[in-house]
């Protein structure tokens, strides 16, 4: 019996570059072919007892003081579209990322960096790159749209109002780390869960996309709209070899939504999406992705 030499790409709990990303479970000397396995169903526990005592805790918080009346609706439900709802909504989906950080180190003894990107780490000059971009692409295209919305009386003025400010503090505070954590759950460990049994990434790419999409309860047109973004964020998830392009188009966009709802422009719990919506939304993610993987090809031939 012959004794298989491990390659040297592989001997370290480092990623390397030479492992494309939806691969970098090899990079863990301690992996075996179930170990993914028990981080999904590690993550799933937690998440969920993270998210009962986050909820109780916030039920106790609306229901025990005058943020009742100033943040819920009329039936005294907590809603998205006041601070207490947005932070139960927003905030139990972010949940999902220290949750996951467990799990990955119960089922595989490694840290969230190894799946952040093949650097081993979440790349900060990439990220905010990647920020900066997808700020510029939002404001022109989903910014050109809401402005011609309100001055076609389509869309309400922006205003303030008492709930203004929760608002805008859930959208810088909390949100960021709401649409980071889905990327994490829905593109980096389906990604890198499945590549570690397959070569071919497009089966982490596509096969999360169903289960993103009916997470999230809109119309068809809506649903249409997140299966795209989906798609894409895999894409850029695996060409970038690393979740920063993803995460920043994530995270601009759903902050660029609270903030409509802030200065009630918009029902942040509203399910059907209109067709201009669609449209806004899908040029967004189609320009750019396109500008990114250009880049990421251009970066590609310099090396």
């Amino acid at each position: 019996m012959t004794t298989q030499q491990i390659p040297q790409s592989i001997q370290t709990s480092q990623p390397t570059t030479e492992l494309p990303y939806h691969r970098l479970a090899h990079a863990n000397p301690r992996h075996r072919w179930w170990r993914p396995l028990i981080t999904v169903v590690v993550t799933l526990v937690t998440w969920f007892v993270l998210s009962l005592l986050f909820g109780s805790a916030i039920g106790r918080l609306a229901g025990s003081s005058e943020l009742m009346l100033t943040f819920t609706e009329e039936n005294g439900m907590p809603s998205a579209n006041r601070p207490i709802g947005a932070l139960l909504s927003f905030g139990s989906v972010a949940l999902m990322l220290p949750a996951l950080v467990f799990g990955l180190w119960v089922g595989e003894r490694r840290w969230i960096g190894t799946m952040s990107s093949v650097a081993g780490r979440l790349r900060r000059p990439e990220l905010l790159r990647h920020l900066g971009l997808a700020v510029g692409v939002i404001v022109v295209i989903m910014g050109g749209s809401t402005v011609a919305g309100v001055l076609a009386g389509q869309l309400p003025v922006p205003s303030v109002t008492p709930w203004t400010l929760g608002l805008l503090l859930v959208a810088l505070l909390v949100v960021p780390i709401q649409a980071a954590a889905e990327e994490y759950v829905f593109r980096g460990l389906p990604q890198q869960m499945l590549g570690a049994w397959l070569k071919n990434p497009w089966f982490g790419i596509l096969l999360p996309v169903p289960l993103f999409t009916i997470a999230h309860i809109y119309n068809p047109v809506g649903l249409i709209s997140v299966g795209l973004f989906a798609v894409a964020a895999g894409v850029l998830t695996w060409r970038t070899r690393g979740l920063e392009a993803a995460i920043a188009l994530h995270v601009m966009n759903n902050v660029y939504a609270v903030v409509l709802g802030a200065f009630a422009v918009s029902d942040l719990t509203a399910t059907e999406i209109p067709i201009i919506g669609l449209l806004t939304s899908s040029a967004v993610v189609v320009v750019f992705t396109g500008i990114v993987l250009v880049r990421s090809k251009r970066k590609a031939a310099t090396r």
